[in-house]
């Protein structure tokens, strides 16, 4: 089923309809927009929603290339880094096969998400309007999903797909803690507190609504991500004349202040339990120290030879690694306890070192600075400031969360990227009324 909605949607782009085609690509991308359970989407063919959305992309990649109408933007700093990334990739694939030799399916796996580099180079086919439509869409959907990730707690059930649950006692009280947060969330947070000319009706409350959502976390680096980037942003002139927001956001931090600070007196321990040798084998307590310790043993890994310096250990699958080479990572159950020794979703860090290199991290690190260059040169335009602070806070989450490794990170900071290129100029006034947002 969802192959035949990918090749819906590479026929609507083709045909010209690129805003349902646009749709069904995010839509693909966040396995129905976080709404279809995976069993549902892995039937059948067994392949992820985020492979669905890698074959729209290149297939639309390839035929504007067979047509004649592919173009690649220049002149900027973040086409340079694509460029330089994109080759990096290149010489780093032909490497791994060439002298690491993986077998070739593990290959693949691990590789193709890199591939979502491609969809630079259509991006700038989508309009203006488009992508005003679109932002009119996924901020209707993100407010259902912000409204079923609240409703998660008190039922205690999971509503939204990806994540994890985790339960334990802040206060005295039980908290079943849930962490699939939408997966735009961010964007439209940030676009909603910067876009002040942006017309949306119940907008104080939907704001509420989505700090709600991330409060209701109890993340220690989500928490203290949204608080220093609100932060640093007030203190580079971002929120000019609006001094009932930040006055709000000193509210909310105060009313949620005993939660916060439980939380992060909680973290003291961190050091008292990764030493622990129990926890060092089972990575069972992935504190904030337990991660650093780990992207530390991965660094020291690549470290040794020039080879794994400029490339890392390539895309090797786990199961063609050695077992038992680094200490600290979770157990896998599935084979007995052992180690997990590559990827994880607990740091994006030790990924990166480990696939990468410290070159190719370093290369990796260059292109998400251009697109932050980028935003702050713009940061005038209320879309670049917003693209700016989703910037920021991934940086933060990126030490809690492995989701800054997964290429496919840069595909939001890509869609506020050309929307900025297309609108130039022109001011943030996008009408939410008038797009029907109520219909």
């Amino acid at each position: 089923m969802f192959l035949f909605i990918t090749f819906i949607g590479i026929y609507l782009f083709i045909k010209g309809n690129k805003y349902h085609s646009f749709l069904i690509f995010l839509f693909l991308l966040t396995d129905g927009f976080q709404f279809i359970p995976e069993p549902v989407l892995l039937f059948g063919f067994n392949v992820y929603g985020k492979d669905y959305a890698l074959i729209y992309s290149l297939s639309i990649f390839f035929l504007l290339c067979l047509t004649g109408r592919i173009t690649f933007p220049h002149k900027s700093i973040v086409f340079f880094s694509i460029t330089l990334f994109s080759v990096f990739l290149l010489c780093a694939a032909i490497v791994d096969i060439g002298f690491y030799n993986p077998s070739l399916p593990g290959f693949l796996l691990i590789f193709r998400v890199n591939l979502f580099v491609l969809t630079y180079f259509w991006l700038n086919k989508i309009d203006v309007e488009v992508y005003n439509k679109v932002f009119v869409f996924i901020l209707k959907i993100t407010i259902i999903q912000s409204f079923l990730c609240i409703l998660q707690v008190p039922f205690g059930v999971k509503l939204l797909t990806g994540g994890g649950i985790t339960d334990f006692d802040v206060l005295g009280f039980n908290w079943c803690r849930y962490s699939n947060l939408p997966y735009f969330l961010f964007p439209c947070l940030f676009i909603l507190l910067m876009c002040k000319d942006l017309i949306v009706p119940y907008k104080k409350y939907i704001l509420m609504l989505f700090f709600m959502v991330i409060f209701f976390t109890l993340t220690r680096t989500l928490i203290l991500g949204v608080v220093l980037t609100i932060g640093l942003s007030v203190l580079l002139g971002f929120f000019k004349n609006q001094k009932k927001l930040v006055f709000s956001f000193v509210v909310i931090f105060i009313l949620f202040l005993p939660v916060i600070g439980a939380r992060i007196l909680s973290s003291t321990d961190d050091i008292n339990t990764v030493v622990d040798a129990d926890d060092i084998e089972n990575g069972t307590e992935m504190t904030f120290a337990f991660r650093i310790f780990h992207m530390g043993e991965r660094y020291l890994y690549v470290n040794q030879d020039l080879k794994h310096k400029i490339f890392g250990i390539g895309f090797i699958h786990e199961i063609d690694f050695p077992r038992d080479v680094f200490i600290f990572g979770h157990k896998d159950d599935s084979k007995n306890g052992a180690i997990i020794q590559l990827d994880q979703g607990d740091i994006s860090w030790s990924n990166l070192f480990l696939r990468y290199g410290i070159f190719g991290t370093l290369l990796y690190f260059l292109l998400f600075m251009s697109f932050l260059i980028c935003f702050y040169k713009n940061n005038r335009q209320p879309v670049a400031a917003a693209g700016f602070m989703f910037m920021i806070i991934s940086l933060i989450l990126s030490f809690g969360s492995g989701n800054f490794s997964q290429f496919d990170f840069f595909l939001v900071p890509m869609f506020f990227f050309f929307y900025l290129r297309e609108v130039k100029e022109k001011p943030f006034l996008l009408n939410l009324k008038e797009t029907n947002f109520n219909g």
